[in-house]
């Protein structure tokens, strides 16, 4: 069977050649053949006539040059030997006879596209059965009118999901897996990496491509994936699971109490044969994992074929139906049922597709995504779907949305300049009022003290207007009589704001975090005394630094980020939307998560149903009521046991639990608390998992969620770009610095990158170990992160001093501009020994203006 336009795919033509080869080399060996193509049926036909011409035996390029030949005719299949059967023979890959220099055709014979389309496996079929395709086509077809129809009133006649996704796996799925080649995973991966995530056809590099031809089936799988028959099949596949998800997101919308239709049966149909897909593979774990990978391949493949380069598409339809199983087959394999297969150790970057990158920029793409009504159920975006695009690409789109907010905030500066003016109305501009000079004001400009950093912070974020902190921020730093004086602030300020502000709030004599000694991560302090404002201020600076692209000087749990990444409504817990696993713990609270796994799988002991709370030189048990409700906007709390941690006991007037004036807390005394039993023990984890992460700080997680969402300056849309981890990375940047990349991304003032002085500058830089790097960094803009863009983000200027022929002048820097000004010193060991003397003898603003 020939291919949809005429002409004959890749493994269809290597079947035809194949085929002929074997017909002119070894021919069919029946007397009845009367093919003159088939040396066999050639002989016949000359031992019949009466002339009786020699049968000429081909070569093994020449049998291969005219089979080339007859697979380029219009109909290919015409010369085909009815007795042939070539599964016995293997062609000859070599001949030792003289080419002909003269023959064209020869010559292609020996290259190497000819070569590896030869050593192409033989058993891979691209001729599908026109009848079974036709079969299939009509089950997907039923299946396509059942995923989309449903009546308004309970009725016997709707096929739910599971029945569908058996359909499904019976129409099409489990036969187009067979289709694929067994193989091993390299392959794929190579195939998925350098063509198909690019929207390729071919590898663009020949260092790309396999050099082993005899076990790498890389251009017969290209074949499959590419096979239109295959394609159209799956497409058809893909609509019916695009068509009933939205159908499910109607059911959502209209029906979220199942009472229309029953629950049963309404799992997602493509978590169902994302599932199933992870079944295929049996108890072989490598094939266990190959199989949903090699169909999230295919669904790349058919999602280019697909796409309108349009980031918005219709619901219900093919597109949708790719990215939604694509989005379970993510799920499964990094997180669900196939994360812990054995030996499959899969990187998130296998789900990337630079392709939307490719074909939509970055500035269109946040665009678009901005202008995109999530509430509109009959269109989606491709940016719902994060694990499409790299951690940098995310962090580029995120900082283009808040450039766009960013810059209309700052033309509303300008329109009310503007207005001004028009009215005819000239005043000097201390005769202006304070609305209008704070209208008028293109920055967020915050004046800050060393010496009062929190105060200085919370007097002017306090109560400012939303559209005042959406304008780009300018920072002075300096003592107090420094404020005065209007300085520059190019970025370097900002970054040393936040990072003295991280400070001040981390300190243990501020009392609103405690840092893990183990794994150094931080959380809020339970019971802090500290007043709920200051926490919710502190969620406005993090939400200022997310807006302004600093990464801080932090560590969070991750916990902290899913319930971020959840936006709740006004007055509502964030434990509604978020579920939180054990695993989800392991980075802060390891030796608990540890117990409490314990505790899941071996005996319980005697152990009391209560949770352990240290606060304020107390030592308590504690539960807690419900804390998905308040009562006067405090959560309820409720403490029995009440020793000091030093193991004192309290005084009597102190023993009443209701005299604890905690912020945030209304407690009450618990009495006895009951056992943990073998019964209950379930709901006793999955309540201790609820006190670490959020029972024990929940007035503070609340107030910190309230400050970060109430500054107006994060849609929710836009954080959703991110899972959890990803805003981690994004908010707290990376620890490690490529010195590479920010020497590729530095500028000079007075000295050349190509220089012989500031080649030996970075070959002394290069040999420091990367914590002195860092500290250079440091120095230089003030960043102790680095963002996860790159140190090309940052700005780094390596500026000549103008006459420096003293040698004990030091290198100096100014973070305003993120400029190290350096001397020329005569060898490379002066110039690393002042280099570090300046480290050294940096600290708080002293080296550096």
């Amino acid at each position: 069977m020939e291919s949809t336009n005429g002409n004959p795919a890749v493994g269809e033509l290597v079947e035809i050649v194949s085929r002929y080869t074997h017909q002119l080399l070894y021919g069919c060996r029946s007397p009845d053949c009367t093919e003159v193509v088939c040396v066999s049926g050639n002989t016949n036909t000359n031992t019949t006539t009466t002339t009786r011409k020699p049968v000429r035996r081909h070569k093994p390029r020449t049998a291969i040059a005219t089979a080339i030949g007859l697979a380029g005719q219009q109909k290919p299949q015409t010369h085909f030997c009815k007795h042939n059967a070539s599964d016995g023979d293997k062609l000859v890959a070599e001949d030792e006879s003289p080419r002909d220099p003269s023959s064209l055709i020869q010559l292609l014979c020996d290259t190497k596209s000819i070569q590896q389309l030869m050593t192409t496996p033989l058993d891979i079929k691209l001729l599908p059965d026109l009848e079974e395709l036709r079969r299939r086509h009509a089950l997907l077809r039923g299946l396509l009118q059942s995923a989309g129809q449903v009546s308004p009133l309970p009725s016997n006649a709707f096929v739910d999901n599971s029945a569908l996704a058996d359909g499904l796996g019976e129409a099409s799925m489990l036969w187009l897996i067979q289709r694929l080649p067994p193989t091993r995973p390299a392959p794929w991966i190579m195939i998925n990496r350098d063509v198909i995530s690019k929207g390729l056809a071919y590898p663009q590099k020949n260092e790309s491509m396999p050099s082993d031809d005899s076990y790498n089936r890389w251009t017969a799988i290209l074949d499959i994936l590419n096979h239109e028959p295959y394609l159209r099949l799956f497409q058809s596949t893909m609509t019916v699971v695009g068509r009933r998800t939205h159908l499910e997101e109607v059911l959502r919308r209209r029906d979220p109490k199942h009472e229309l239709y029953p629950s049963a049966g309404r799992a997602p149909l493509a978590w169902l044969v994302a599932s199933a897909l992870g079944a295929v593979g049996g108890e072989d774990a490598r094939y266990r994992l190959l199989v949903p990978f090699s169909i999230m391949v295919w669904l790349k493949r058919l999602f280019a074929q697909q796409w309108s380069s349009q980031p918005a598409f219709v619901s219900g339809g093919t597109i949708h139906g790719i990215l939604e199983l694509f989005r379970h087959l993510h799920h499964n394999i990094c997180q669900g049922s196939l994360q812990n297969t054995p030996g499959c150790l899969v990187p998130d970057e296998i789900f990337e597709m630079s392709l939307l990158n490719a074909q939509v920029d970055t500035l269109s793409m946040a665009r678009s995504y901005m202008d995109w009504d999530a509430e509109n159920g009959n269109r989606h975006h491709v940016m719902e779907y994060p694990m499409l695009f790299s951690m940098k690409q995310l962090s580029l789109h995120f900082r283009a949305i808040c450039h766009l907010i960013m810059k209309d905030a700052h033309s509303l500066t300008d329109a009310a300049v503007k207005l001004r003016e028009r009215s005819g109305v000239h005043m000097e501009e201390d005769e202006l009022s304070n609305q209008v000079r704070s209208s008028e004001q293109p920055y967020l400009l915050i004046s800050v003290s060393r010496d009062r950093v929190l105060e200085d912070t919370w007097t002017q974020l306090w109560q400012r207007r939303k559209n005042e902190l959406r304008r780009p921020l300018r920072v002075r730093l300096g003592e107090a009589s420094e404020l005065l004086e209007v300085g520059q602030d190019l970025g370097g300020v900002q970054i040393e704001f936040f990072n003295l502000v991280c400070r001040e709030v981390s300190a243990v004599q501020t009392q609103m975090f405690i840092t893990d000694t183990e794994s150094g991560i931080s959380y809020f302090r339970p019971g802090s005394l500290q007043p709920l404002y200051m926490f919710e201020l502190f969620g406005l600076v993090v939400a200022l630094a997310l807006y302004n692209g600093i990464a801080l000087p932090v560590r969070l749990p991750k916990v902290l980020y899913m319930l971020l990444s959840h936006p709740k409504d006004a007055g509502d817990s964030p434990l509604k939307t978020v579920d939180v696993r054990l695993q989800d713990l392991d980075d802060r609270w390891s030796h608990e998560v540890q117990s409490l796994q314990s505790i899941m799988h071996g005996d319980v002991g005697y152990l009391d149903y209560s949770f352990p709370f240290e606060a304020n030189g107390l030592q308590m048990s504690v539960r807690y009521p419900d804390l998905l409700r308040k009562q006067d906007g405090k959560h309820r709390i409720q403490v029995s046991d009440m020793t000091l941690i030093d193991g004192g006991q309290p005084a009597n007037k102190d023993c009443d639990p209701s005299r604890l004036d905690w912020p945030g807390w209304l407690v009450s005394d618990m009495g006895q608390a009951e056992d943990v039993t073998s019964g209950n023990k379930a709901q006793y984890v999955k309540q201790y998992k609820l006190h670490l992460h959020y029972g024990s700080v929940a007035p503070q997680v609340d107030a910190f969620i309230r400050g970060f969402y109430n500054s107006g300056l994060i849609p929710p849309k836009a954080l959703k770009i991110f899972q959890p981890h990803q805003l981690k990375v994004h908010l707290e940047g990376s620890d490690h610095l490529d010195i590479d990349d920010l020497r590729a991304a530095t500028r000079y003032d007075g000295y050349d990158a190509k220089s012989k002085y500031i080649q030996t500058f970075w070959r002394v830089v290069s040999a420091w170990p990367q914590k002195k790097q860092k500290r250079l960094l440091k120095f230089v803009t003030a960043a102790e992160r680095i963002p996860i863009t790159g140190a090309s983000q940052l700005t780094f200027v390596i500026k000549r001093l103008p006459g420096s022929g003293n040698l004990e002048t030091l290198p100096t820097s100014s973070t305003c501009f993120g400029t190290l000004t350096l001397p020329k010193y005569p060898s490379a060991e002066i110039l690393g020994q002042k280099l570090s003397l300046a480290l050294q003898y940096a600290g708080e603003g002293f080296g550096n203006s």
